[in-house]
């Protein structure tokens, strides 16, 4: 099993931060066998941890050609203390809890420096192209030639304002994996985010049901197997993704999420600092630009407003038919249930295909074809143009559906024909408590997806940070930056991988004249 193992290393654009800064990093993927980089995990896990171990924020982020990078931003409440960013894969589990990696996130108050520890940075050959001094106020594009260079992340700050503490915490690298042993392989390696689920129900039998996407309205039809398991995979383009099933039965169901076992917390010891008085208050806002404006302390009085959910669509329905009238038809599409309680509406097939006319408003004089009246779940057009695909919808989680025959402004030629909205029990998808219906067969099912990447901002105290990039042709990369307008002196920082799987680290100090 040496041969799949996986672990990581992780650069910090600093070396320690202000409560309410935004944290930058680069993770480097190390292999025991880094031909087998591009068969193995595709899915990063950052969990940021307090002193009393406790997990107080999880993230995600997308494994690409051996590296992930990714932002986030730090509570203005956090206490001045030592947090860890414990960085992983689902497949590192297999070796043991005590084998995945912790970065020390130190945390200190706005009016506090540390007093620099760092001892003098050596020479580095792979910053020996970078001329020692620089001017003031100068836009500078450094080029770097690093042969069979792969990723690479590098900082440049001002050392008045940042100041480069080293700790005695000594990282797991490259050659340093846990020893070969017999493993039980419980956790999967994962490529790409899915989720595993069960309906149950009082036979565990197989289930077919909807999956209706709410950040794209995308809407499909599935089914479990045989004990009512399934699994659904999606890209993770969104940090927070709601699905919304809807189980085709009339029986009594719940959805069963398996809970993955928590992971056992170590925490590394880290060197006591001592700090001095800041001088020059400074630490870094969050995405600030310089054509910002500070606003004065506002206050926002507010008025709450009770408003009906097709308010935004028509004012008021022609026809509504209720969710009792509706199961009492014993119909599986909920729109046959309109046929004889809704004046002037008719419902044709042809073809096979079910088609809706209301007092023949939706037929041509030209040709004769039908066209339907628009279709809407809880006030969101139907993703299908087939009104057949509706039998998926059970009757028992309707709570009314509204029939349109008017246009509706809004709406305009979608809605030519009129409108019929179908109203759940659960509408708007916004209950979480899957025991709103009696018996249960809509569900809302929250995901989290991959962390959204933000743009760096450039400020006094950090002037470059570039990561989530590849080389250029022979192993060139370009760093571009504005230097600040007075003398200082700047830390540049270098962490990259390269082909072979060799992490290297490199820093320079340079004089800003």
């Amino acid at each position: 099993m040496l041969i799949l193992q996986e672990s990581n290393f992780v650069q910090l654009n600093k070396s320690y931060f202000y409560g309410g800064e935004r944290v930058w990093f680069k993770a480097f993927m190390l292999y025991a066998d880094v031909s087998l980089q591009d068969s193995l995990s595709k899915i990063l896990y950052a969990d940021l941890i307090n002193p009393e171990k406790k997990v107080i924020r999880q993230m995600k982020y997308p494994i690409n050609n051996g590296g992930a990078s990714g932002d986030f931003k730090l509570s203005d409440t956090l206490k001045s203390r030592t947090y860890f960013l414990r960085v992983y894969t689902n497949w590192m589990r297999n070796y043991g809890d005590s084998t995945l990696q912790y970065y020390p996130i130190r945390i200190i108050d706005k009016d506090l420096i540390p007093s620099s520890n760092a001892p003098i940075a050596k020479k580095c050959d792979y910053l020996s192209s970078i001329s020692d001094t620089i001017h003031v106020n100068s836009k500078i594009n450094w080029q770097i030639v690093i042969p069979d260079l792969k990723q690479y992340s590098v900082s440049v700050s001002d050392t008045f304002y940042v100041k480069k503490i080293k700790e005695n915490y000594q990282f797991k690298l490259v050659n340093s994996f846990a020893s070969e042993k017999q493993l039980d392989l419980t956790h999967l390696l994962e490529r790409i985010l899915i989720i595993q689920a069960k309906f149950e129900t009082k036979k565990n039998r197989k289930v077919k049901f909807t999956i209706l996407r709410k950040s794209n309205n995308e809407f499909s039809e599935e089914e479990t197997d045989e004990k009512g398991n399934f699994n659904y995979s999606w890209l993770g383009e969104y940090p927070k993704e709601d699905l919304v099933l809807n189980v085709n039965t009339k029986v009594d169901t719940k959805l069963i999420i398996p809970l993955k076992k928590d992971i056992e917390i170590y925490l590394p010891n880290v060197l006591n600092l001592v700090f001095e008085p800041l001088k020059t208050r400074f630490y870094t806002k969050d995405t600030v630009f310089k054509d910002a404006i500070a606003l004065q302390e506002v206050i926002v009085k507010a008025v709450k407003i009770e408003q009906k959910m097709n308010s935004f669509l028509y004012e008021k329905p022609d026809n509504v038919v209720k969710g009792e009238e509706i199961q009492q038809a014993q119909v599986d599409n909920p729109l046959m249930a309109l046929q004889g309680r809704i004046p002037g509406l008719r419902i044709l097939f042809m073809g096979g295909e079910m088609f809706i006319d209301i007092r023949g408003s939706s037929q041509t004089s030209f040709s004769g074809k039908i066209t339907n009246p628009l279709i809407l779940v809880d006030g969101v057009p139907f993703a299908s143009e087939s009104l057949n695909q509706l039998s998926s919808i059970s009757t028992y989680t309707i709570q009314r559906i509204e029939v349109v025959k008017s246009l509706s402004a809004i709406m305009g030629s979608r809605a030519s024909a009129g409108i019929i909205n179908i109203i759940t029990k659960n509408q708007g998808f916004q209950s979480n408590n899957v025991s709103d219906l009696t018996p249960n067969h809509t569900f809302k099912l929250p995901l989290q997806g991959f962390e959204k990447t933000n743009l760096f901002q450039a400020n006094e105290g950090q002037l470059c940070w570039q990561t989530n990039l590849q080389p250029i042709n022979d192993g060139k990369i370009n760093i571009n930056f504005q230097s600040g307008l007075k003398k200082a002196v700047y830390l540049v920082e270098l962490v990259g991988i390269l082909n072979n799987g060799n992490l290297i680290k490199c820093s320079k100090y340079i004089s800003v004249q």
